[in-house]
């Protein structure tokens, strides 16, 4: 039994509080589901013969028809999960909902959602799955909650592709890995699910619009963001920039603008004119990215003017010198 060794009384008792969602009308499979799990914990290879190899009183066939045929709802299964997860990790100060995707490598064609897409678990661009996954943690302890598959367009414009993969009208659509957050965020709120803050990494931190609707559902987020991404310390305005000299067409174009870092008043650009003085009472000089700096003089802005990851915003040179050669 190795894993399952000593107990089995309490698998057995988890199973049972799933069971409801496997007993049907004509036929149950929760006796399939439970040979099923004892496959994924025994077994050291996740596939059928192995699996069946690992429990002897399973059937193949009967695991076959559980996953691909049978009518039990995933959907309320995660949801008790879900549920039991609050009663253990939620609803706390410290209780956070940590969204992040992850990749499974695939050699075939034929499984839902493959394709040729960045996988994590090899770090480049390979063929495989991909999914988008919740988390609810607290301190050290994390239990995932829920879950959607990222369908790539190469699948959702193609509708023979999913309707030969059994894959519901109302799921063909492009969502992207955005979407399925904020998704599968609403869902945890709707359940109950108690979380006082959202956690992601960069690549949804680097999403404007993922972020403004978080802070539009009013909730509080940490996220990783680019170490040359932008920060509006004020909502931007669209505005079109007056002209700056009397020679040439004016501006027609809107640009995004926000109030001038130590302003109080009035629109402006958040990057200040060349040769105008910071607040630090250093000037500044002119079209070189900022870094924005909580340190030195409070007013969000670097005290030095230095060059995001050493290039120039306007001229996308490096700014570093040449080193001089010695005879």
């Amino acid at each position: 039994m190795g894993l399952l060794a000593g107990i089995g009384q309490r698998f057995m008792d988890f199973c049972e509080r799933f069971g409801s969602h496997f007993r049907q009308r004509t036929r149950t499979v929760e006796k399939s589901v439970q040979h099923y799990v004892r496959g994924l914990l025994q077994a050291e290879a996740k596939n059928m013969e192995r699996m069946e190899e690992g429990v002897p009183d399973a059937d193949q066939q009967a695991l076959h028809h559980m996953l691909s045929e049978s009518a039990w709802s995933e959907r309320a299964v995660l949801d008790q999960v879900a549920q039991d997860a609050h009663r253990l990790l939620g609803g706390h100060a410290d209780s956070a909902l940590l969204i992040d995707e992850s990749g499974c490598p695939k050699k075939g064609t034929q499984s839902v959602g493959v394709a040729r897409q960045w996988c994590g678990q090899l770090g480049k661009v390979e063929n495989g799955q991909v999914g988008v996954f919740a988390a609810l943690s607290r301190g050290t302890e994390v239990t995932l909650i829920d879950g959607r598959l990222f369908l790539p367009e190469a699948w959702t414009t193609d509708p023979a592709r999913c309707q030969a993969a059994g894959i519901p009208k109302a799921q063909r659509g492009f969502r992207r890995k955005t979407d399925l957050a904020l998704a599968m965020i609403g869902h945890a709120r709707q359940q109950g699910i108690g979380f006082a803050w959202v956690g992601f990494d960069g690549f949804y931190g680097s999403d404007p619009a993922f972020l403004r609707a978080l802070e539009d559902r009013g909730e509080v987020f940490v996220g990783d963001v680019h170490q040359d991404q932008r920060i509006d310390l004020d909502d931007p305005q669209a505005v079109v920039p007056p002209a700056q000299t009397a020679h040439g067409r004016p501006p027609t174009r809107l640009q995004a603008q926000t109030r001038r870092c130590g302003s109080t008043s009035g629109p402006g650009n958040n990057r200040p004119p060349p040769g105008n003085p910071s607040p630090c009472g250093k000037a500044r000089k002119a079209r070189c990215a900022w870094r924005f700096s909580t340190d030195g003089c409070g007013c969000g802005m670097a005290k030095k003017p230095r060059p995001a990851r050493g290039l120039c915003s306007c001229a996308g040179k490096s700014t570093r010198r040449p080193r001089s050669s010695t005879a």
